[in-house]
């Protein structure tokens, strides 16, 4: 028994001591990095690829923005103005220009119609043309418009302005530009007469002015004054009665002299002073009718039963046209030109052409032979 319990003794030690023997599997010893990581085994990556969509429209140039609805905009459209009147000051029937004093500012007005194919909108500008007498002020901005104007439609245009300090006649002239500052259409013409002297307490003189200063008998004429330092004023033909003709310190009257007329304006100063202020219309004789062309066609001979044209044109005015065949009238008026077609008889036919006028008369002759 004993003897089993030693050899069993002696098994165990062997089996341990070849345990001890062996080799053991150990993971790898990574140096300086403590602990080992637990390893996993990661799938391989897999190759992707990032698809960018190709622009449809063109690239943009550096610096350039397109605004919206400017893309694909229609052809360039085109643009007109037509002025249809001058709204202030309002104009008379003469063609007087308005006595300003010197150094004022008023405002100017045009009724426009759009006659084109654009729209105006805010982009449009009213601006002082080069036009502009050297003298105008060029310190007025330009107006930007208002609001949206198409085409067919009217506008109202208005500009304040300063004008010139240099006494005399002077005219000025707006123009109507588009998005791009290009004048389109007609223009916006001003004139006006600038009178007094550039100082701040000086008073303009009196104006009495008479446009146009020479007429025919029965001619208009347009005789406007200005008396601003008056407190009343008189405007008469010379030789009337002033008591019975008082008019306003400033105004404007048409006359029809037949004769050459002087006119006068009598004003009475703040201080009770009489000033007396003339113009004279002359009044010239008509010119006399002048025939510049008496011609049959054709000429002649003609064959008997053959038809003519009488032509006839004449200068300067005429009250009566007669023509006349050997003596006969056969046809009268008043036409400075015109044609008559005649049919004239066998034989020689002399026809006279006669105008007469309120300067004088003048007559012409043609002959004709008829076979």
């Amino acid at each position: 028994m004993r003897w089993q319990w030693i050899s069993k003794l002696a098994l165990i030690g062997v089996l341990f001591q070849a345990a001890c023997q062996a080799k053991p599997t150990q993971a790898p010893i990574l140096p300086n990095f403590g602990a080992t990581p637990m390893l996993t085994v990661a799938p391989l990556p897999t190759a992707t690829a990032t698809v960018v969509a190709t622009a449809t429209q063109p690239a943009t140039p550096t610096g350039v923005q397109i605004l919206p609805g400017l893309q694909g905009a229609r052809d360039e459209c085109r643009d007109d103005l037509k002025v249809l009147l001058q709204l202030s000051p309002l104009k008379g029937s003469s063609n007087a220009p308005p006595v300003m004093p010197i150094g004022n500012t008023m405002t100017i007005g045009w009724r426009v119609q759009n006659i084109g194919e654009c729209i105006w909108d805010s982009s449009y500008t009213v601006a002082l043309a080069s036009a502009a007498s050297p003298d105008w002020p060029k310190d007025t901005p330009p107006i930007m418009l208002q609001g949206r104007v198409k085409p067919g439609g009217f506008y109202d245009l208005w500009v304040e302005t300063r004008l010139p300090s240099t006494p005399g006649e002077h005219q000025a002239v707006w123009e109507l530009r588009d998005g791009r500052g290009k004048p389109i259409g007609e223009r916006m013409e001003f004139e006006v007469f600038v009178i007094g002297a550039p100082t701040d307490t000086a008073l303009p003189e009196v104006i009495l002015r008479a446009s146009p200063e020479v007429v025919y008998p029965g001619g208009q004429t347009a005789i406007s004054w200005n008396a601003p330092r008056a407190k009343a004023a008189y405007f008469y033909t010379l030789g009337q009665a002033w008591r019975e003709n008082p008019v306003t310190i400033q105004g404007e009257r048409y006359e029809y002299p037949q004769r050459t007329t002087i006119y006068e304006l009598r004003i009475v100063n703040g201080d009770d002073s009489v000033e007396y202020y003339r113009v004279t219309v002359i009044v010239k004789p008509f010119d006399p009718p002048r025939i510049v062309l008496f011609r049959i066609r054709p000429r002649g001979p003609v064959a008997s039963g053959q038809c003519v044209e009488i032509e006839w044109e004449t200068r300067n005015p005429v009250n009566r046209l007669d023509i006349y065949r050997n003596g006969s009238l056969i046809w009268t008026g008043k036409l400075s030109s015109g044609t008559l077609r005649h049919c004239p008889p066998t034989g020689e036919n002399l026809y006279m052409l006669s105008v007469i006028g309120p300067g004088g008369s003048d007559t012409a002759e043609r002959s004709l032979e008829v076979r």
